[in-house]
């Protein structure tokens, strides 16, 4: 929000700036606080993730849709975090090839290792290739 002046003090803050983007400000602040009340933890992807939401369906992660992918370190389930890669687990179960573009950090290639991983285990492919380019 850089059209917005904020000041911290102890445990407040003070936002000056225009009465419109204060509104949203204090929508996406909402949006962290509540994320950290279910989460009680935050990271600058979970950050990221929620400030470039429009909704709290697009980065939350809800209890019916997360089918779990695999299993990975200590049996913790990986699941599709977010509406997006929700959307591209479905695309890469009904196609062969699927391109994903978007920001650093929004799981496009964990989301792929998963499925790869999930695939090798179930005996559906010999070997996973991970390449990347050379930018």
């Amino acid at each position: 929000f850089p059209k917005l002046k904020i000041v911290a003090r102890g445990n407040k803050l003070r936002i000056y700036g225009d009465e419109e983007m204060l509104e949203e400000f204090d929508r996406r602040f909402n949006m962290l606080i509540d994320h950290y009340g279910k989460f009680n933890r935050r990271d600058e992807n979970a950050i990221e993730r929620v400030l470039t939401s429009q909704s709290k369906e697009e980065y939350d992660t809800s209890n019916e849709s997360g089918e779990v992918l695999v299993h990975g370190v200590s049996g913790r389930m990986i699941k599709a975090q977010t509406a997006n890669q929700r959307r591209l687990v479905e695309l890469m179960k009904k196609n062969d090839m699927v391109f994903a573009i978007g920001p650093a950090g929004t799981g496009k290639t964990y989301t792929g290792v998963a499925l790869a991983v999930k695939a090798l285990k179930e005996k559906q492919v010999k070997r996973i290739i991970l390449t990347r380019p050379a930018v």
